[in-house]
């Protein structure tokens, strides 16, 4: 087999691992079919400047005789050899051809754009035998349109064929043989009717990701480089290279120029805050239906008590900025009674660590293997964005224990399988944070909740009399109330046990809400009032609650809990308290 090295050429300033990785392949004889997916529509840096991916592609291909494209909109292509392609499909020879040109383009003009007459051609030209003419290579651009994933539809005749042609083109000995080189490019391979590649020796399908941080510094510095002649002055440029290549993790270099361009044209100098807007722009764009983009509004210090979580999780956020990221865990598990503020803090927490939060949504879907993938691109794209914390609300319906009296669904143990994969993989470590919220933490699988995927589980319950009163300051700072001098919040605290955080919200809401009616009549600015916490009180009617539900619910967080830094202060009163109830360890 003739061996193809591009690389040598001097073209790739850098050679990107996955072009390393197609020409390695295809060399060793293990993939004459390639499914390039992911990162497809960006620029690559070739030669001195960047390039889109069909410039690269015709690098790679420089040495073939033969060169082809073929989508369903234009239908054949022909990049080099239109007198070899001819020939190969006539008979005649390429010498006399090359005599006639008029003839060659006359002929390539009758290609068909239907995609089984396309197939044709590719499948006669892939039969000559000709010595000379076996250096082939066809590149199948948007390969999704014509072998389109079912997703619930009856598949057409012309996309099974596809699908079979590059099912058998994989499977031939002879083809195989001759090393062509065979370039699928669709963003997703689930977008692509799995008949065409499963059980196909020749196919191998290979990622292009999204720039990494060193890559989106490069562009950056030729962004500015190649405008200086412009007379762009360096003050309106704002952060320097290295400093908007880490706050742009998850953008390609296509979404980077953007900003660039969109900034200098305004006359702005690049800020971080425009870059997060963009980042949040397009993440609602192109990944809305698999994640959320938290945006929270405060910090920490509008966190009424939980002292003890509050402490540690400056703590990490503290490390975080500081890049020490062997002191960050793998992963942290908030849990405990619903309504006690637990995914208000890691909000909070959130915002005081000035990172990307990002929300899971479910993944599951109706169609087959669409869960998988929905997964495959909730981690690629989290991967890009590091650093970056996730958010897991809810997390015993998304990590449910699995029962070992029945057999799991084959998607959740796949799901399961990758999931635990991702989340155990120690160079997450410091750039991805998952913090799972839970009310039942024993309802998660014991593999997640292990050292080395959780590695810090923290209770929070509902608070004592002195969180109580903390809340209560918290809470009218949060909302901007001017309170009387005749408020006392140890007092409000002592008349609310049993409350939970988000009662005592309510309770300070309600309490504004009949200040604001004294008021309307006067436009007086009056302060809030003990009298209108007192109506408030008299107001609100506490929920009902199953108190054995939460008390289960405490009970499992301290046991669960995983340092002892981590117990809350009133935690031996809550144990004698449940005791006292019935309820036992």
């Amino acid at each position: 087999m003739t061996q193809d090295n591009p690389l040598k050429s001097g073209f790739f300033p850098e050679v990107p691992p996955w072009v390393a990785e197609l020409v390695s392949r295809h060399n060793a004889g293990v993939a004459h079919i390639v499914l390039l997916h992911g990162n497809i529509d960006d620029y690559f840096a070739v030669g001195d400047g960047y390039a889109p991916l069909s410039t690269l592609l015709a690098e790679l291909t420089g040495r073939r005789q033969i060169v082809v494209s073929c989508n369903v909109s234009t239908g054949i292509s022909v990049r080099r050899g239109a007198a070899d392609l001819v020939a190969a499909l006539t008979g005649r020879s390429p010498a006399a051809l090359e005599q006639r040109a008029d003839e060659v383009t006359a002929a390539l003009q009758k290609l068909s754009r239907e995609p089984l007459e396309m197939l044709e051609v590719l499948d006669r030209l892939f039969r000559d035998e000709t010595p000379g003419r076996r250096r082939i290579a066809v590149i199948f651009e948007y390969f999704g349109s014509l072998a389109p994933a079912a997703s619930g539809r009856p598949t057409t005749r012309s996309e099974k064929a596809a699908a079979i042609s590059l099912h058998r083109w994989g499977n031939d000995p002879a083809l195989r043989e001759r090393s062509p080189l065979i370039v699928l490019i669709e963003r997703r391979i689930g977008d692509i009717l799995p008949e065409a590649f499963e059980g196909n020796a020749g196919f191998s399908p290979i990622e292009i990701p999204l720039p990494a941080e060193d890559a989106r510094a490069r562009y950056v510095e030729h962004f500015w480089r190649t405008r200086a002649a412009a007379g762009l002055p360096e003050a309106r440029r704002g952060l320097a290279p290295c400093e908007v290549a880490r706050l742009a993790g998850g953008l390609a270099l296509t979404e980077l120029e953007d900003l660039l361009l969109e900034t200098w044209g305004l006359g702005h100098t690049v800020a971080d805050s425009e870059i997060l807007d963009r980042k949040i722009e397009i993440l609602h764009r192109s990944y809305g239906d698999i994640l959320e983009v938290v945006r929270p509004a405060f910090d920490l210090s509008a966190v009424g008590g939980l002292d003890y979580v509050k402490t540690y999780l400056r703590e990490v956020a503290s490390v975080m900025k500081s890049g020490e990221r062997r002191h960050v865990p793998m992963g942290i598990l908030i849990m405990g009674p619903p309504g006690t503020g637990k995914t208000f803090v890691i909000s909070c927490f959130a915002k005081e660590c000035g990172l990307l939060v990002v929300k899971a949504k479910n993944l599951r879907a109706k169609y087959v293997g669409e869960s998988e993938r929905n997964q495959e691109r909730f981690f690629a794209v989290i991967t890009a964005l590091a650093p970056v914390i996730v958010i897991i609300d809810e997390s015993e319906q998304e990590q449910g224990s699995r029962d070992p009296d029945r057999q799991d669904h084959p998607v959740d143990a796949r799901m399961r399988a990758q999931g635990f994969q991702f989340w155990g993989d120690s160079s997450h470590r410091g750039s991805i944070l998952r913090i799972d919220i839970t009310n039942w933490p024993r309802l998660m699988d014991p593999a997640m909740l292990r050292s080395g995927r959780t590695d810090v589980k923290i209770p929070v319950l509902y608070p004592d009399e002195a969180a109580r009163a903390a809340i209560f300051a918290a809470q009218c700072r949060r909302h901007h109330l001017v309170l009387a001098a005749d408020v006392s919040h140890d007092a409000l605290a002592a008349r609310t046990d049993g409350y939970s955080p988000a009662d005592l919200e309510q309770v300070v809401l309600l309490a504004d809400r009949f200040a604001t009616q004294d008021r309307r009549p006067t436009g007086a600015a009056a302060a809030v009032e003990a009298r209108h916490f007192e109506q408030a009180l008299h107001d609100f009617m506490l929920p009902r609650r199953d108190r054995l539900e939460i008390d289960r619910m405490t009970l499992q967080a301290l046991e669960e809990c995983s340092r002892r830094s981590l117990v809350p202060a009133n935690a031996e009163q809550i144990m004698a308290e449940l005791r006292a109830r019935g309820l036992t360890p």
